[in-house]
């Protein structure tokens, strides 16, 4: 199929008028209950707030979390009123069994309506069944909550989305689901795990990166892009320390914070609404995590726009004087580069030279911290730099070690019968051949140490990241000034089309904030 032929097939689908009804599918949970954290429960429960406070607590959602409504512990969390023995405590330390494991217990989730287990089996049976029903001009809304994986080398943005006991689904597997739609349903993702940014491909067909778009449109929301991890997914009960771009993104639509707070609404172009788009332009500005967040209409403007070419004059490039880019700006993009180059003092009319400059800066200041290559946060938002002396810290390690299997040895294996016996009726005689061995207040303040660099190279990586939010939404203010040029009609009324799906309102929500 010709570029041209298969651009005239999408100039056919423009944006249903609206007018159906809304329906909603959440998929939460980890792929097993050691990463089935605590928080994943709570988004689930955070959304049915945001879905009561903008007036569609009526509205048709299904839900499938974890293992569903089978009886088994599958949630992880922190008990707070529970410390482990400092003789497990250091010897996890010590033999590098997972110390954080040690503070982690389990239960059962406690969401209720939950019609299954969020699997492969169940989704396929939604979409066959309650998906296929779905009329024209109906949206569906698809919630993922829960872990993400990144692509292979040959294949980097098809990325996963973890299902329970079920490996994780690929955009390309998860597309064909989509398939099953009729082609006159849109389709908004909100996608918060890791890697998420692969899945904003849905929108071309068969998630085949090029010029044939899908037939259905497709719009979404995810926080991060497709090679880098997010924030989020923590076992910890303190629902104040949720950072996620749920916990701002909803927010911004309900006019809430999880814990009942009010927010004034993103209402950045002033027509007494917060559109979703202006929901996701106030996790940029405002979210001090890890996450890049991007749209599906960035996706559709790296395919078919550019920022450099020389048969084209007057291109518009992220260095284009700053005040001519607020210009061009959409108001939620507009708002965006604003705020973070107050938040981040750039200044000048390259304010892209100068977010570039500074991200440099910031990375030479992480590799003084730590030379090696840096390691990006996890899932929980953890640091990301590893500490100074690695080698010195790895060595007492080893000594104080070697100490403990010579008085030990089935130590070598955590399961064994007489290390097990050992910490049960020997818990203070362990505790004393560690913490009496001639490295260990060397050792243990370099433990420290480690974790305090590793806090100060993931403060900085906040901050890098605040200036790739930057470059980003500059460079796609760009990338949309110069569609004309490069999209041709087609492709710019398909742009519209998901750009107006992405402006598209959620419920009742509003200019002012929910009482």
């Amino acid at each position: 199929m010709s570029r041209f032929v298969a651009l005239t097939v999408l100039l056919l689908l423009t944006l249903p008028s609206r007018g159906g009804e809304d329906h909603f599918l959440t998929i939460g949970g980890g792929g097993s209950p050691r990463n089935n954290q605590l928080s994943l429960e709570r988004n689930v429960v955070f959304f049915r707030h945001t879905l009561a406070d903008c007036g569609l607590a009526d509205a048709p959602h299904d839900v499938y979390f974890a293992c569903g409504n089978e009886k088994q512990r599958d949630l992880q969390y922190l008990d707070p009123k529970t410390d482990p023995p400092r003789a497990n405590l250091l010897l996890a330390r010590l033999l590098d069994r997972g110390e954080d494991e040690i503070y982690q217990s389990y239960r059962p989730h406690d969401l209720p309506d939950v019609k299954g287990a969020a699997n492969r089996n169940s989704l396929n049976q939604w979409f066959t069944t309650t998906g296929a029903r779905l009329a024209d001009a109906d949206r569906l809304f698809i919630y993922f909550t829960g872990h993400g994986g990144g692509g292979t080398r040959q294949a980097p943005r098809n990325t996963t989305m973890d299902l329970w006991l079920d490996g994780g689904m690929t955009v390309k597997e998860f597309v064909p689901l989509l398939d099953k739609l009729n082609p006159k349903v849109q389709v908004v993702l909100f996608m918060v795990q890791c890697h998420s940014g692969g899945f904003g491909d849905v929108i071309f067909k068969g998630a085949d990166v090029g010029p044939v778009l899908a037939e259905q449109t497709r719009c979404g929301f995810f926080a991060t892009w497709s090679d880098r991890l997010a924030a989020g997914c923590t076992p910890d009960t303190a629902e104040d320390n949720y950072k996620d771009y749920t916990t701002y993104f909803f927010a911004a639509l309900s006019g809430r914070t999880r814990t009942g707070q009010a927010v004034p609404a993103p209402d950045y172009d002033h027509d007494g609404r917060t559109s979703m788009a202006e929901a996701h332009a106030f996790v940029l500005l405002t979210s001090d995590t890890i996450d890049i967040p991007m749209t599906t209409s960035d996706v559709l403007l790296r395919q078919f726009s550019k920022t450099k070419d020389p048969k084209v004059k007057e291109i518009v490039t992220s260095s284009t004087p700053f005040a001519q880019l607020l210009k061009l700006a959409t108001p939620d993009r507009r708002a965006v580069l604003e705020s973070l180059s107050k938040q981040l003092d750039l200044k000048g009319d390259d304010r892209a030279a100068a977010a570039r400059t500074l991200a440099d800066s910031i990375d030479k200041q992480r590799k003084a911290i730590d030379p090696r290559p840096a390691r990006r946060p996890g899932p929980g938002g953890g640091g990301g730099g590893a500490a100074a002396t690695p080698n010195e810290r790895d060595n007492l390690r080893n000594a104080i070690r070697g100490r403990v299997i010579a008085r030990w040895p089935e130590m070598s294996s955590p399961y064994h019968p007489l290390a097990i016996a050992a910490l049960a009726n020997e818990p203070n005689e362990i505790i004393k051949v560690i913490e009496s061995s001639p490295g260990y207040k060397k050792w243990d303040e370099l433990v420290q140490k480690a974790d305090e660099q590793s806090q100060k190279s993931f403060d900085l990586e906040r901050k890098w990241v605040k200036c790739q939010r930057f470059l980003y939404v500059a460079e796609t203010v760009a990338l949309e000034a110069n569609l004309p040029a490069f999209g041709g009609k087609l492709v710019q009324a398909r742009y519209e089309a998901l750009r107006a799906a992405e402006n598209g309102t959620f419920g009742n929500a509003r200019a002012t904030v929910a009482q």
